[in-house]
């Protein structure tokens, strides 16, 4: 309702002359009812004109707002649900979170559990061990004092007989073994560090030059009565025959017999390398020549060697053991046609370094791959003239035996031989040939950038697998002499090779040079070491424990 002030008059004025648009202003829609009647100053009360297609659309507006609402309420209420269920998957997911941490802490708990378990039965373990590895020691305690009890009581059993004046013969590797068991303990020597700065004098005691005795009378004649049986003798010598000075002996003694002559392993210069019964050292690369003619042997004469395998097993695709043991005994007079018709392989390059080097030339060689290829190539007509390092794996052995060689033969024209592994455990000599306190020599280095005959080994023995075995590309031997003021030289061929020695060894005799051969090798390996070899050992004889005991 509106409530109005104007007349009655008023009223109808408007009614009659009030437009269209006036009337569709806000507040002037309205039907008069009772405008006739009422008083000319009365309120008048009126109601709304209705506009029924507007409120129609009016009634669609709230329609469609209602179904908006709607909608709304619904999409607000897929909402509450969709957060619901993301609410309940999230509780879902830390109830089973929680549920695996404890599963995790369960099997942990029961893990520790079970190192403890294995702990104690371990420490359990080795308190059982230990208490039996004390029961022994107690055991072999009380088994040698028992022993040096008894050997006391012999011993004075024996005093006793001497005092009696009753002596009786005794064994003598007895009377030893007793001896050397009561002095085997272990000795402790204390010296205060005064008495090193003390001057003191004393006589300097008499040398004693011992004797070497020959064999007994019966093992003597034995030998002789077995070789003058044999057909087919051949005689090996070793280092004994150059360290008594027997190499002449050797020479008479093979010709007498007509018994050819192999070296053992490094020891070439054990019988002179132009002699025509010379046939070359034994061991791994050595000559097959050497080889081939101790498998014919029906008798071995041995002269200053002990006969290890590694020295003397074969070394070219024969048996490492033969099947057959027993030796075919050939006629002499075949024997010396073939003679004839045995050699090293050929190698130009190696007999003209022999026939230039080893009339006057000293020479040394270190260990390993490089070296033990080379162990065939050298021969020399005179002792004395190789410094090998044996067989206890001296690494770094070439270059300073070399030195002491040229110390000992001012003269002599000295080369030593290493490969880069082992040189490389001696390099630190060359700062002294720098600083001019040693005499010139000439020294070879091979370089193959590898420690060569352990990657061999290996190989063989891990199926073609290494590891450790390869050395800095970066360092540079030659380059490193340079430094220490001596003259370094690279070479990469064998024309390079035989220049650079003709070279090194006229300035070592005439300018008193030290030169440095560094020859760059590929890192192709050869056979130092038979496949055969590396097999598992196999019974060549049967052993008796009975044998073994005292």
């Amino acid at each position: 309702m509106w409530e109005g002030s104007w007349s009655c008059e008023q009223w109808r004025y408007f009614v009659d002359h009030a437009g269209d648009d006036q009337a569709k202003q806000p507040g002037q829609k309205h039907a008069i009812d009772g405008l006739q009647s009422a008083p000319p100053n009365a309120k008048i009360h009126f109601a709304p004109r209705h506009d029924k297609a507007k409120e129609d659309a009016k009634k669609e507006e709230e329609a469609r707002k209602e179904e908006a609402r709607k909608v709304e309420e619904k999409r607000e209420e897929a909402r509450r649900e969709a957060e619901a269920a993301a609410e309940r998957q999230r509780q879902e997911q830390r109830d089973k979170d929680r549920r695996e941490e404890e599963k995790r802490k369960q099997e942990e708990e029961e893990r520790d559990l079970a190192r403890r378990r294995e702990e104690d039965r371990n420490r359990e373990r080795e308190q059982e061990e230990s208490r039996r590895r004390e029961e022994d020691r107690r055991e072999q305690q009380r088994k040698a004092d028992e022993e040096e009890r008894r050997l006391r009581e012999r011993v004075s059993e024996r005093e006793r007989a001497d005092q009696r004046g009753g002596f009786q013969e005794v064994e003598q590797m007895n009377m030893f073994k007793e001896g050397f068991a009561l002095c085997s303990a272990p000795a402790q020597i204390n010296i205060p560090r005064d008495y090193w700065t003390q001057v003191v004098e004393l006589p300097l005691p008499t040398g004693v030059k011992l004797e070497r005795t020959g064999g007994g009378k019966e093992s003597t004649r034995r030998a002789a009565e077995l070789l003058s049986e044999a057909k087919f003798p051949v005689i090996l010598n070793g280092a004994g025959v150059i360290l008594s000075g027997g190499t002449e002996q050797s020479v008479k003694l093979a010709e007498r017999l007509g018994a050819p002559v192999c070296c053992n392993y490094q020891h070439n210069d054990a019988f002179p390398g132009d002699h025509p019964l010379h046939m070359g050292p034994l061991g791994y690369n050595g000559s097959k020549a050497a080889m081939e003619v101790m498998s014919k042997a029906d008798v071995v004469l041995a002269l200053g060697t002990r006969l290890n395998p590694f020295s003397t097993l074969p070394g070219y695709g024969m048996d490492y053991w033969p099947k057959d043991a027993k030796l075919i005994q050939e006629k002499k007079a075949a024997w010396a046609s073939e003679l004839e018709s045995l050699d090293h392989e050929l190698d130009d390059e190696g007999t003209t370094w022999n026939q230039r080097a080893r009339q006057e030339a000293i020479m040394s060689s270190d260990i390993g791959n490089n070296c033990a290829i080379g162990n065939a190539c050298p021969s020399f007509a005179s002792p004395r003239k190789y410094l090998a390092p044996g067989l206890f794996g001296p690494c770094g052995y070439g270059f300073p035996a070399i030195l002491g060689a040229k110390v000992g033969n001012p003269d002599v024209p000295v080369v030593g031989f290493a490969g880069d592994g082992a040189f490389g455990i001696s390099v630190n000599e060359i700062t002294a040939c720098g600083r001019g306190d040693w005499p010139p020599v000439t020294m070879v280095v091979f370089r193959n950038f590898q420690w060569g005959a352990e990657k061999r080994n290996t190989t063989l023995w891990y199926d073609d697998n290494f590891v450790g075995t390869e050395l800095n590309k970066g360092v540079e031997y030659a380059e490193m002499a340079k430094a220490c003021g001596l003259k370094g030289v690279k070479v990469q061929s064998v024309e390079q090779l035989e220049r650079a020695l003709s070279s090194a060894i006229e300035g070592q005799m005439k300018r008193g040079e030290t030169t440095l051969v560094e020859v760059l090798l590929n890192q192709e390996l050869g056979e130092p070491f038979r496949r055969d070899a590396m097999k598992a050992p196999v019974q060549v004889a049967p052993i008796n424990a009975s044998d073994m005991a005292e």
